[in-house]
């Protein structure tokens, strides 16, 4: 199944390459244009959050004209994902910082809001309370799932489930506070069937199944100091699927969980990598596929699977990612990025095998011929494959200028695609490099727990000088034009590479670092 060329044409105009000066500093500092898109359960609107100059925008629009029919001001709140709870009402998930005194230092504390479309357009928080480090959004900031039926979505509150109505804010206990409850499953109806509780102070883990009569009963337990495993939800044949690093390999990956509480056939692990991605079906909240960082999911749903080859075929390169779906899966939401370009969104219409290009993320940068941003592979002097990223000055051969760009965390990883930074810097002729250095993320526990005890003068420190040898050795950059930046745990790592390795660097760039 082929997607027609004549509906890629907009796609294309944006490869187009611009004049010889390059963007203004505002096209890449911008915030993206468009975020989050979500498409309704009836597939004929969608929905996205918009930075438009200093204002966070929630835009609902019709999908067949591109049409807005609703457009949102979220004021003070920072806008960080959007979904449909039912045809006319949306849920956003935003955040606010606030000082808590009594420490006297800022948290940022998220909430679900609800926006009913066919109402005044006002931001109704849901549940009413606030809960510091996505206390009410568990497992990467979502909804615990979704009550189709009756259009409310499940979210906990207080160390309870609730059944939440988006457009008025009325709640429905569905399962008992505890103060130890961290999570739980439901199945196609938003019925909990499983639940995870952790007590902190013992360091106690379990995992329950709900039973006859609607009893909890203990499937599996033990202590662990920092949990390491998460419930994502049932697949096709209701099985528990877990996300979890087995002590053999160290990569987590999703597993079944047997009856007995024991971890059962693997459903999705990636030779390398971690899996940093489990795509759960809105309609169902069910398990249908999972992704690790930087590649296209791996369905597990035929159908979904079919989707994403032709998608593939359509946009070969662009690493085509389904954002969202209509309820009768006719009509997607599409992201595509390539490591010269900024990400783009398309309407794909499975029905007649149409798409149509929505909106740019950086739209002022659309004209512009990006540096490539590719894969990057060097020794450490030690002998070990350091994985990373090069972007080079385009149109220029020989050394030039290097920055060393270092990730935070330290427990982080850069990703193939487009990077705002790395790619401005190389628009101002600068080589960028960004090493997955040892401590990183994404890598597995060895990879991890290899940079350990390795800031300053140790291993994690070294990779990034060795980087700095690599590319100097391969004649890509001027040994006498070095500069490292940083933020966070790279903030940490830049004026440590001018305190114990000067001679390599002409300048460090600390951004929020670590001091």
């Amino acid at each position: 199944m082929k997607l027609s060329p004549l509906l890629l044409v907009p796609a294309l105009c944006l490869a187009t390459i611009a004049a010889a000066q390059p963007p203004p500093v505002s096209a890449f500092a911008a915030l993206p244009a468009m975020r989050s898109p979500a498409i309704s359960p009836d597939g004929k609107r969608y929905a996205f959050i918009a930075h438009v100059d200093d204002k966070v925008l929630v835009y609902a629009a019709q999908l067949d004209n591109n049409q807005a029919d609703a457009v949102i001001n979220v004021l003070n709140a920072d806008a960080r994902a959007l979904t449909w709870a039912n045809d006319d009402t949306l849920i956003l998930l935003a955040s606010e910082t606030q000082t808590v005194h009594f420490v006297a230092r800022k948290t940022e504390s998220f909430a679900p809001f609800g926006i009913d479309l066919t109402g005044d357009l006002s931001i109704r928080q849901l549940g009413g309370a606030r809960a510091v480090g996505g206390g009410l959004f568990v497992r990467g900031r979502r909804l615990i799932g979704f009550e189709r039926a009756t259009g409310r979505v499940l979210v906990p509150i207080g160390g309870a489930l609730y059944a939440v109505n988006a457009k008025n804010g009325d709640v429905d206990e569905v399962d008992e506070a505890s103060g130890f409850n961290r999570d739980w499953v439901v199945d196609e109806n938003g019925e909990p069937q499983y639940r995870v509780q952790y007590r902190e102070k013992t360091d106690y883990f379990q995992i329950l199944r709900r039973g006859e009569r609607g009893l909890w009963q203990t499937l599996g337990a033990t202590n662990m100091e920092l949990p390491e495993l998460d419930i994502h939800g049932l697949d096709a044949e209701r099985e528990l699927i877990v996300g979890v690093r087995p002590l053999i390999g160290g990569l987590y990956g999703l597993y079944t969980v047997t009856a007995d509480g024991k971890l059962g056939r693997p459903v999705y692990t990636h030779a390398t990598l971690d899996v940093t991605d489990v795509r759960v079906d809105p309609y169902t909240n069910r398990v249908v596929g999972a992704a690790v960082e930087g590649e296209s999911p791996v369905w597990f749903d035929e159908d979904l699977a079919k989707q994403q080859a032709s998608l593939d075929e359509a946009f070969p390169g662009e690493s085509p990612w389904i954002e969202d779906w209509s309820q009768d899966r006719s009509r997607f939401i599409v992201r595509t990025e390539r490591d010269d370009r900024a990400q783009v969104f398309y309407f794909y219409d499975a029905s007649t095998r149409m798409a149509k290009a929505l909106a740019s993320s950086y739209p002022a940068l659309d004209e512009t011929r990006l540096a490539p941003r590719s894969a990057y592979t060097y020794k450490a002097r030690d002998g070990v494959d350091i994985p990373g990223y090069l972007a080079r000055p385009v149109g220029v051969d020989g050394p030039v200028p290097l920055v060393v760009l270092p990730h935070g965390g330290p427990a982080d990883r850069d990703v193939e695609g487009f990077d705002w930074l790395a790619h401005f810097l190389a628009s101002r002729g600068y080589a960028v490099l960004q090493p997955n250095f040892r401590g990183s993320g994404g890598y597995g526990r060895a990879w991890e727990e290899a940079g350990h005890g390795g800031w300053g003068t140790g291993v994690m420190q070294n990779d990034l000088s060795d980087g700095v040898a690599a590319v100097v050795a391969a004649g890509i950059a001027d040994p006498e034009r070095v500069c490292i930046v940083g933020s966070s745990y790279g903030g940490y790592a830049a004026p440590a590479s001018a305190a114990f390795t000067p001679d390599l660097y002409r300048c460090a760039v600390s951004i929020n670092g670590v001091s």
